[in-house]
């Protein structure tokens, strides 16, 4: 028979814990990368081809964002991670390396700053 001390117990159910908020924060990712990715065919349709190029806006796609986003790889020694997107768009890059992030890290305290210049997308 397997007997476990206490602190083994609370230490699976910590485990358990951790491991069904990092899903449950994944699976909120990826609804939230799928939004994403339908508002950005939804504006590639009506958007005016002259701002963009103005602006010199390019929509990273999703599948884009993954191969990008899994460069990320190393041993983070902080407790908080800061993203700074310069050319955030509808955010599609940020989102994908926070889920990533997360993907290769313990880590549960991301801060992303986002920056874009088209107010047509700032709420988003």
């Amino acid at each position: 028979m397997t007997t476990f001390s206490e602190s083994t117990l609370q230490s699976v159910e910590r485990k358990n814990v951790i491991s069904k908020g990092k899903t449950e924060l994944m699976a909120e990712i990826n609804n939230l990368l799928d939004e994403i990715e339908k508002k950005q065919v939804s504006i590639g349709l009506k958007s005016d081809k002259s701002k963009s190029k103005n602006l010199g806006q390019y929509f990273t796609n999703l599948e884009i964002s993954k191969i990008l986003s899994h460069q990320i790889s190393g041993d983070f020694k902080k407790s908080t991670i800061s993203i700074i997107d310069a050319g955030a768009g509808i955010g599609i890059l940020g989102i994908s390396s926070i889920k990533r992030l997360i993907e290769v890290t313990d880590m549960k305290d991301f801060h992303i700053s986002s920056v874009e210049l088209d107010t047509n997308l700032i709420p988003m």
